[in-house]
């Protein structure tokens, strides 16, 4: 069994102003940076071998905050980034409501799991779980990491939890997940408490 411990992201003006982030790289706040060292209290029990980092700047500067008492390397990379959310980027949520259906669609596992753009322009959930997927199957299955960090994205996060426990789940900003990754089952699995 390895260890994982995935953290979303501080928050951002954007987040603040329920504005569609997606793709673009928004920084944190104040109010970011303030739950990033929360966070860092947090994973200073935690013994990582790595912290694998979306490239977006508030997902980095989250896990390099997050790291102060960890020390563990941090590894960037595109394939953690959040949803690509095409022609809905930088507008207000409310202002998004012709994409409200589609949204709502977003939650069906059944429709997700179809390769289907909700958004023109934009990344499908399916093109999204494979990128990611692809990506940490090659990682928990290196026997060289045992524990884990994710710094990442609330999509990426909540299409990672229905793809393996079926059910959806919001993230709140640095909120701390811990999981099991088990290497012969190749399953995710809730962390006992």
């Amino acid at each position: 069994m390895k260890k994982l411990y995935l953290f979303r992201h501080g928050q951002t003006d954007w987040n603040k102003e329920h504005r569609v982030q997606g793709s673009t790289d928004v920084p944190l706040n104040n109010t970011g940076l303030a739950q990033a060292e929360k966070l860092a209290h947090k994973l200073k029990q935690y013994d990582l071998d790595i912290i694998l980092c979306s490239d977006l700047d508030r997902a980095m500067k989250t896990a390099e905050i997050a790291n102060r008492f960890v020390k563990a390397p941090i590894q960037y990379t595109d394939a953690l980034r959040e949803i690509d959310s095409g022609d809905a980027e930088g507008l207000l949520i409310k202002e998004a409501t012709q994409y409200d259906a589609i949204n709502r669609k977003m939650h069906d596992l059944s429709i997700v799991k179809e390769n289907h753009n909700f958004i023109p322009n934009g990344e499908s959930p399916a093109q999204l779980m494979n990128r990611v997927n692809n990506y940490l199957e090659d990682k928990l299955n290196n026997d060289d990491y045992q524990n884990i960090g994710i710094s990442t994205h609330g999509g990426v996060l909540k299409f990672l939890i229905m793809d393996h426990f079926a059910e959806i789940q919001r993230f709140d900003n640095c909120e701390l997940i811990e999981l099991n990754y088990c290497k012969k089952e190749k399953k995710l699995f809730r962390t006992a408490n």
